[in-house]
C-alpha cells in the first residue's frame, strides 16, 4: 500500500507504502533492542512526522512478532496519540538474520559524517518552514563552524534565532562534575557505599495508578505516573521500560537533575536504575549497563540520597562483573522478577536463569533483607526452588499487575 491518508491522532498523514494498519497497542518492541531512545529524540521525532506526515512504516518480524525498525517512531506515533500505525512485516531466515537488521538499524547511520557547511546551506533554504530544532540539529553541534562568516550572508530572521546561543536562564548549571568513583574491582565499577544504604525499609505497597492513597514507605514508579508533590518517605524505583529513564543513566547533568527531583519529592531512597542486561546482548553492553547503574547509584549516595542496590543479571559469563560494586551483607538489596510467554519452552528457559542467577546473587552478596519487585506473580515456583538463607524475602507486586489474578 502508498497511498496517503491521515491518521486518526493529530491528523498525520501516512505518506509511506506498508503491509498493513496496526492499532498501537498490538505492537511489541523487541526484548533484545540496545537502542536507546531518549525524550528529547522523540520529541523531535514527533515533530517532525506531524510536520511531514509519516514516511517510514514500522518493520515488524514474521519471526518472532517483534518490531525491528522503528521503535523511537512508535514512541513518537504513541506521543502524538495515533491509534494505529503502518507496519511492513517482514521475513527474517532465522533470529540472527533478524538480531542483525536490528542492531545495524540506528548503528550504521551513526557512522555517516556530517558536513556542516551543506548542512548549513541546506538549511537556509528551508529556515521559512522549519527550526534547527526541527531536524533534529542541536546548536552545539555548529559550534567548530565559523558562524560570524555564515551570518554575513541573507539569513531568515527565524533560523537565526534557532541558532542563538542559549538565555542564561535556560543554561542548566551544576557544582558537581563528573568524576571517576571509587571502585575495587577490576572493571572500575564504583562501589555502593554501605553507610549510604537505608538500615531497613519498609515498603507499604506499589503505587499503581494516581487514584491510590500515598502512605509511607510505598514504592513509586519513576515514568509510570507522575509523582505527588509529597511522596511520604517513600521509595523510587525504575521497574519500567528503559526508554522511560535511560537518559538518567548515559547523561551525567540528567543523573544530577534526577536526584534533585527524588529529593524534592521527600523520597527516603531509591533503588538503583535497572537498565536491562538481556541474554545474548554483547558482554560489552553488559558490562557498560551494569557500570552505568552502578556509577549514578554512587553519584547519589554523594548527592545525599539513600540507595537500595538493585541486582540484575544475563547470563552465567556476565556473573563475572554484574554483582561488583554491590557490598555484601548489605541490610536491604532489590532485584526484579520477570519472566515472559508463560507455558512455553522460552518462559522455561527464563526461569532456568532467574534461578541460577538469583542463588549466585545469594550465595555471593546475602543481603539481610531482598525486596523482590513483581515477586508476587511469581512467588509459588521460586520458594519450591530457592533456599534464601538468612536473607528474608519481601514480595512485592507490580504496578502492572495490581489487581488482576494470578495462577
Amino acid at each position: 500500500m502508498g497511498k496517503e491518508q491521515k491518521g486518526k491522532g493529530q491528523d498525520v498523514a501516512i505518506k509511506c507504502a506498508y503491509t498493513d494498519m496496526v492499532p498501537i497497542g498490538e505492537l511489541k518492541p523487541h526484548p533484545k533492542n540496545p537502542n536507546r531512545h531518549p525524550p528529547k529524540q522523540i520529541a523531535v521525532l514527533a515533530r517532525l512526522i506531524r510536520r511531514v506526515g509519516m514516511r517510514q512504516p514500522i518493520t515488524v518480524s514474521n519471526l518472532s512478532g517483534y518490531i525491528v525498525r522503528g521503535h523511537g517512531r512508535l514512541e513518537a506515533c504513541r506521543a502524538l496519540k495515533m491509534p494505529a500505525v503502518p507496519v511492513d512485516f517482514q521475513d527474517y531466515a532465522d533470529e540472527a538474520e533478524e538480531m542483525a537488521d536490528l542492531l545495524a538499524d540506528n548503528r550504521i547511520p551513526e557512522l555517516a559524517e556530517l558536513d556542516l557547511a551543506s548542512a548549513w546551506e541546506s538549511l537556509d533554504k528551508i529556515a521559512g518552514s522549519f527550526k534547527l530544532e526541527d531536524l533534529g540539529f542541536m546548536k552545539s553541534e555548529f559550534k567548530d563552524v565559523n558562524l560570524q562568516a555564515m551570518l554575513e550572508q541573507p539569513m531568515d530572521a527565524e533560523l537565526a534565532e534557532a541558532i542563538a546561543p542559549p538565555k542564561e536562564a535556560e543554561v542548566y548549571q551544576t557544582t558537581v562534575e563528573p568524576s571517576m568513583l571509587p571502585s575495587s574491582d577490576k572493571w572500575g565499577i564504583p562501589d555502593i557505599r554501605l553507610d549510604m544504604i537505608p538500615e531497613d525499609f519498609e515498603v507499604s505497597g506499589i503505587r499503581c495508578n494516581r487514584e491510590d492513597e500515598i502512605a509511607p514507605g510505598m514504592m513509586f514508579l519513576w515514568g509510570s505516573n507522575k509523582f505527588p508533590d509529597d511522596c511520604k518517605g517513600g521509595v523510587c524505583a525504575f521497574y519500567v521500560d528503559d526508554f522511560r529513564f535511560a537518559d538518567i543513566c548515559y547523561d551525567f547533568d540528567e543523573m544530577v537533575k534526577a536526584a534533585e527531583k527524588i529529593k524534592a519529592h521527600n523520597f527516603a531512597a531509591a533503588v538503583s536504575p535497572n537498565l536491562s542486561l538481556w541474554r545474548g546482548m554483547p558482554h560489552a553492553l553488559l558490562l557498560y549497563r551494569t557500570y552505568l547503574v552502578r556509577y549514578v547509584s554512587r553519584l547519589w549516595q554523594e548527592l545525599g540520597i539513600k540507595v537500595i542496590p538493585d541486582i540484575n543479571w544475563a547470563d552465567e559469563a556476565s556473573y563475572e562483573y554484574c554483582f561488583d560494586g554491590i557490598p555484601k551483607n548489605a541490610p536491604i538489596a532489590s532485584i526484579q522478577c520477570r519472566t515472559t510467554n508463560a507455558g512455553t519452552d522460552q518462559a522455561v528457559e527464563s526461569k532456568k536463569y532467574f534461578l541460577k542467577g538469583l542463588k549466585t546473587a545469594l550465595e555471593r552478596l546475602a543481603p539481610k533483607k531482598l525486596l523482590i519487585y513483581g515477586g508476587m506473580t511469581h512467588r509459588k515456583w521460586i520458594e519450591a526452588n530457592v533456599d534464601f538463607g538468612a536473607t528474608v524475602p519481601v514480595w512485592l507486586d507490580s504496578w502492572k499487575m495490581h489487581g488482576k489474578e494470578r495462577d
